[in-house]
Order: structure tokens, then C-alpha cells, then sequence
């Protein structure tokens, strides 16, 4: 009974690994407003993302005071220029947090709103451009991602906004739980220790096929060339604290080694007396 009890609680541990490491990083950087505006900002100081930013906006101002097309250079410098200035960041903040608010209701797909940025740009370009422009312009929303796309960020955020922390806390019980019935509790930290190393390092595999399958889906060059660094900025810190995780499976083998040579040690010969 105490073997099969290890075993069950040892197997929830292994299944529950991915789902707490995958929960843990969603409710750090995805469920609050103040952390996912702050990825966001991390995401907007890539110059491939400014770059595609400017290419959906100049288009939209041309296109409602074609006499910019003449001098679409400048336009798109100064566009793009100014999409790295603090005041346009700090409005480009309450638009990140309405994306937010999107991604927590389970909208689909996700799109960022740009008309609120058009009086910030006013006033940041320069006064002959400026001028040109009609009251009247408006900026289609961007999209910023589809739900078949990464259907993975719609389900873990809705997964763990009330769960992640219990997640998280049955994942710890069914360990501690698992080695203090175990019978051999050496041998079953040293193979739980490398079970969790393994599926850390798995994790962390699938993130580069996940870029290279929706990067064939991102459209022009300039679009997949945002995608890849808005990817790579959005999953680095679950990359990092994956491997977090695949460090703590190695200390897990570490003491189930120290545990196992102590048992062995202390295990008296049979015919002792």
C-alpha cells in the first residue's frame, strides 16, 4: 500500500511538472496588467516591431492625405522614430493594457488599438508633416495574434487566472508527499530529480519548432521579421525559468544520491548482531 501510494503521488508529480511550470509563467507575465504592459514595452524597444508598427501606420496616413506619398521617407522615419519616444510609449501603455483586457475576456483575435496614438504623433512630427494630416485620419487595428495561431496563451491564461498558484502547490505537495512514503527515498529523488530535468528540457525544445511553425504564417518579410523578435522577447523568460526548473530536477538528483548512500550506509548487515 505505501509503494503503490509513492507511485501515485509520484506520477501526479510528473504529470502536474509541465502544467505548474506553464502556470507559474502565465500568471507571472500574462494574468496582471502591470507585468503584460511591461513585456509589451519589451516587445515595442525591438527595432523589427517599430519597423512594422510604421508600416501600418504611414499607409493609413497616405492613404487619407496622399500628398504625404511624395515624401513617404521622411513620414516613415519620423513614424518610426517617434514610436521610441517616452511620450508615445507611455501612450502606447493603456493600449497594451486594453489588449490585456482582450486576452482575460478570451477575445480572438487580439488587436491593438492605434487611433489613440494619432494626436501623440501629431504632435511629435514635424510641424510641415504634421500639418498635412486631416482630423479625419484613422488607423485599422493591428492584429497582434489569432487564437489558432497560439491557442496555448488563450487556454493557459484562462487555465490559471484563480489556479496557478494551486497548481503550482499540488505540484510541490505531490513531490514532498511522494518522497516522505517512499521506501527508497533515494532512488525516488534521483528519479523524479531526472524525470523533471527531462521534461524541462522538452519544454524548452518546443519553443523553437512553436517560432518556426507561426513564423511561415506572420505575412511579409517585415511582419515575420516583428514576430520573431516579439516571440523571442515574450517566451524568454519562460525559456529561463524553464531551465530553472530543469536545475532544480538536477539538485533533486543531487540529494536523492546524499539520501540514497546515507540509507545504504546505515542498512545493517544480515547477520549483525
Amino acid at each position: 500500500m505505501r509503494a503503490f501510494l509513492a507511485a501515485l503521488l509520484a506520477v501526479a508529480f510528473v504529470v502536474l511538472v509541465p502544467l505548474a511550470d506553464l502556470g507559474a509563467w502565465a500568471q507571472r507575465e500574462l494574468v496582471g496588467t502591470t507585468p503584460f504592459v511591461r513585456l509589451g514595452e519589451q516587445v515595442l524597444d525591438q527595432d523589427a516591431v517599430r519597423a512594422a508598427l510604421a508600416d501600418r501606420i504611414v499607409p493609413s496616413l497616405e492613404a487619407a492625405t496622399p500628398a504625404l506619398i511624395a515624401v513617404d521617407g521622411p513620414v516613415r522615419a519620423s513614424v518610426t522614430q517617434q514610436l521610441a519616444s517616452p511620450t508615445v510609449r507611455l501612450a502606447f501603455d493603456d493600449l497594451l493594457a486594453s489588449t490585456h483586457d482582450q486576452l482575460r475576456q478570451g477575445h480572438d483575435p487580439l488587436q491593438l488599438d492605434l487611433s489613440p496614438l494619432l494626436p501623440v504623433l501629431r504632435q511629435q512630427l514635424p510641424a510641415n508633416l504634421a500639418a498635412r494630416l486631416p482630423a479625419s485620419v484613422f488607423l485599422t487595428p493591428v492584429t497582434v495574434l489569432r487564437r489558432r495561431d497560439a491557442p496555448a496563451v488563450w487556454e493557459s491564461v484562462q487555465l490559471v487566472q484563480n489556479d496557478a498558484l494551486v497548481v503550482v502547490a499540488l505540484t510541490v505537495v505531490a513531490l514532498v508527499g511522494a518522497i516522505a512514503v517512499a521506501r527508497r527515498r533515494g532512488a525516488l529523488c534521483i528519479v523524479l530529480g531526472l524525470v523533471t530535468a527531462a521534461i524541462a528540457v522538452g519544454l524548452i525544445a518546443v519553443v523553437k519548432p512553436g517560432r518556426s511553425l507561426l513564423e511561415n504564417q506572420s505575412g511579409t518579410s517585415t511582419q515575420r521579421a516583428a514576430f520573431l523578435a516579439g516571440y523571442d522577447v515574450v517566451t524568454r523568460s519562460f525559456v529561463l525559468q524553464t531551465v530553472v526548473v530543469a536545475v532544480a530536477g538536477f539538485v533533486l538528483v543531487i540529494a536523492g544520491c546524499i539520501l540514497a548512500w546515507h540509507q545504504a550506509r546505515n542498512v545493517r548487515p544480515t547477520g549483525w548482531a
